[in-house]
């Protein structure tokens, strides 16, 4: 699948979604493979930031599924479509993306 036009680190996310989320939209792979010991996300669908996406970066969303910000279950972080909602469309992109892994 070709990469989109704004995608500044290859990583298949847009720039825009990664600032809207909070990525580092300058760096596709997180500096560790130790999940969750960075400040800062460096890939949208590696949620944990291992350096791996797989079926632990889903987790999160089970208890934000079906939330809407500003509701406490919401997070700006899984809303993968920049929606306002955190629902079924915010894992699709995890489709494309799943079992791969990155070396930073």
């Amino acid at each position: 699948m070709p990469l989109p036009a704004d995608d500044d680190d290859c990583d298949g996310s847009t720039t825009a979604l990664e600032n809207f989320v909070g990525t580092d939209s300058a760096d596709s792979c997180a500096n560790t493979a130790t999940p969750n010991d960075e400040a800062v996300d460096k890939q949208p669908m590696d949620t944990n930031d291992d350096q791996s996406v797989n079926t632990f970066d889903v987790v999160p969303f089970i208890p934000a599924l079906n939330s809407v910000a500003p509701e406490p279950a919401y997070t700006v972080r899984l809303d993968l479509n920049a929606s306002g909602s955190i629902n079924t469309f915010d894992i699709v992109p995890f489709i494309q993306e799943l079992n791969t892994t990155c070396s930073p």
